[in-house]
């Protein structure tokens, strides 16, 4: 382990619980909106994100119990 993490699991330690859970909040959300900026960074995946707003405003939606039926089937076969 490298010293910065041992550093933080020390002063962690020191910590009442309270603040630690919130502090791991705040590093979950971190980790969210890193996710968020990867997903928006990639310009082929945020079209076709687009894309499916558009349809789903345009009524070009199908019912997740048909897909479910429907792939359901699918693996039967």
């Amino acid at each position: 382990m490298n010293a910065i993490k041992q550093r933080a699991k020390s002063l962690i330690d020191e910590l009442p619980d309270e603040v630690v859970e919130n502090f791991v909040n705040f590093v979950q959300q971190l980790q969210e909106w890193e996710a968020t900026r990867e997903i928006l960074k990639d310009e082929e995946l945020s079209a076709e994100i687009e894309r499916g707003l558009r349809d789903v405003k345009a009524g070009r939606t199908v019912e997740w119990r048909k897909v479910k039926r429907t792939r359901e089937h699918a693996c039967r076969s």
